[in-house]
């Protein structure tokens, strides 16, 4: 079986949380960090940046 390529750095909230459950994920190929957000309503995805605005990696 294949190693999965993202795993999870921190989650908060939930679906029914103000604000719905957030999530950070690190890709394990990259190491770039990426913030999802999903609720009831929508959900989005976006790579977290450095102050520099390059990706954030660990």
């Amino acid at each position: 079986m294949a190693e999965n390529r993202f795993e999870v750095v921190l989650e908060e909230g939930g679906m029914t949380a103000p604000g719905g459950c957030r999530t950070v994920l690190r890709d394990t190929e990259t190491g770039v960090c990426y913030l999802v957000v999903q609720s009831p309503y929508g959900g989005g995805i976006t790579p977290l940046l450095n102050e520099f605005g390059k990706p954030l990696t660990e």
